[in-house]
């Protein structure tokens, strides 16, 4: 019955260790992968010490969401984006599923209304996590996101919620069973109709020289109004004729309309977007910007700073870099890549002697290359640092360049 979970974080999954301390957000990010990976195994694993670790790891994952949440709440980011309810109800499913459950598992299920597994949550909030990644978001100093992005808070979260309806508004008129996704589709659903009421009033209050026919409320009611129709149509198993307001109507009618309000609303969206509308005050300076400035003297910053703090920047970047790993059994490339740079040339020297090592005693080259990192990792982490500053200064250099790689991939937001 249930799916292979695993699948959906597959660019977020890490195992089973401690987290250090990081950026409450990467630190939520790492603690779903978590949950999502080794759901399946929790499931089956009452009463040892695998699903008392699981509860705690759960626990963790909802007390993360809470501080996330309360950044995103700050920001007036958008209503959609939840991650306390999603995290809870993750929690609740995971408590029905587990062995306690089980004597009498269907007829709880009818009772709660969940889903019989959170698979589609478990998407759903990578998803959002993705977004979030994409507009810079951090918790650090009460939450920010790119300064760019702060003047048109609430157009992107119309534009994030009209997309949730495009992908998934034909899973919800099929899956009649995945209970917590039809709620969590029917809260932000709510949350888009009661958006596009707002931005209606404010946008023709506040830019009357636009010259843009505003419409996203009754378009937006349209659309979502059909989509009911249609939903209601399928439980009936009426697939032609649907009887509203005193007269009928086909189904294939309701589609076409739905589709055309979401044909008008993509333009206006598009018109809003080249006419530079602003909906949102700027705020205050973002934590990207102060990013931006930084990076410009990086070189200069390494260079004032002493031994010991350099090496202090380099180990924390680095288990950084060793926790995000991506694979169960072996080490994802391009987080292998980044740990790989953080080293000096002996340290290299040195992973690849234990790497040769596994590989002899005929470990595969994922477990291998596992072992080495974690052979090597553990003897930076409780021996002596013996790199040199310029050393250090390089390879903070090297991590600062992927880095910089990375952000410019997600940029797709400007």
């Amino acid at each position: 019955m249930r799916k292979k979970i695993h699948s959906v974080f597959l660019l977020l999954s890490i195992c089973l260790f401690s987290i250090s301390r990081a950026d409450d957000f990467d630190d939520f990010e790492q603690a779903v992968a978590r949950v999502a990976t080794n759901y399946n195994r929790a499931v089956d694993s009452r009463g040892t010490r695998f699903e008392k670790s699981y509860k705690q790891h759960v626990s963790a994952m909802c007390e993360l969401a809470k501080k996330v949440q309360d950044s995103i709440d700050r920001l007036k980011l958008g209503a959609d984006l939840d991650m306390v309810w999603i995290t809870e109800e993750i929690r609740q499913i995971y408590n029905e599923n587990n062995k306690d459950f089980k004597a009498g598992q269907n007829r709880l299920k009818r009772m709660v209304g969940r889903s019989r597994d959170p698979t589609t949550l478990f998407k759903i909030i990578a998803e959002d996590i993705k977004t979030l990644k994409t507009m810079r978001f951090t918790t650090d100093n009460g939450g920010a996101v790119k300064d760019s992005l702060m003047v048109k808070r609430r157009l992107l979260a119309y534009n994030r919620m009209l997309r949730f309806f495009m992908k998934y508004q034909s899973s919800y008129r099929r899956r009649k069973d995945d209970d917590s996704f039809r709620k969590l589709f029917d809260r932000r659903m709510t949350a888009l109709e009661n958006l596009a009421g707002s931005l209606d009033s404010d946008l023709r209050s506040k830019n009357p020289n636009a010259g843009i026919q505003v419409k996203l409320a009754e378009e937006t009611s349209i659309m979502l109004k059909n989509f009911e129709e249609l939903y209601k149509s399928q439980l009936k198993k009426k697939t032609y004729t649907v009887r509203r307001a005193g007269e009928n109507t086909t189904v294939s009618a309701l589609s076409s309309e739905m589709h055309f309000a979401l044909q008008n609303i993509r333009k206006f969206l598009i018109e809003l977007d080249n006419a530079g509308v602003e909906t949102d005050p700027a705020g205050k300076e973002t934590a990207e910007s102060a990013v931006q400035k930084e990076s410009a003297s990086m070189e200069n910053r390494y260079e004032k700073m002493s031994p010991e703090e350099l090496n202090a920047e380099l180990s924390r970047r680095r288990r950084e870099i060793y926790r995000s790993n991506t694979s169960m059994d072996g080490f994802d490339r391009d987080v292998l890549a980044e740990y790989l740079a953080s080293l000096s040339r002996e340290q290299r020297k040195q992973y690849n002697k234990y790497l040769r090592e596994y590989r002899d005693e005929g470990l595969k080259n994922n477990q291998a290359i596992r072992s080495a990192v974690l052979r090597l990792h553990t003897g930076l982490i409780s021996g002596k640092n013996t790199m040199t500053a310029r050393e250090m200064t390089e390879a903070l250099l090297r991590l600062d360049k992927l880095k910089k790689k990375e952000l410019k991939e997600l940029d797709v937001l400007d």
